[in-house]
């Protein structure tokens, strides 16, 4: 499934983004950055076992590929 690194969306549960940061950080997870608002943290991953472990993780509601950022900036 991995060829190269590839970006996840992380939903949460509300008011668990400090033991989820806490977990991700412990396992070495690439965070790359977090949207309280909206529940969501975007990370990376190389490996199936990494995405496997993240179900660990009892605060992790869902799990989902990135969109792709785009390449225009206005």
């Amino acid at each position: 499934m991995f060829n190269t690194e590839q970006r996840f969306l992380l939903h949460y549960r509300a008011g668990s983004l400090a033991n989820v940061l806490e977990r991700l950080k412990l396992h070495d997870y690439a965070v790359e950055r977090t949207n309280a608002t909206f529940l969501q943290i975007t990370l990376r991953l190389n490996s199936e076992e990494k995405l496997h472990q993240l179900q660990q993780i009892d605060a992790i509601t869902a799990v989902s590929l990135a969109p792709m950022q785009s390449s225009i900036s206005k």
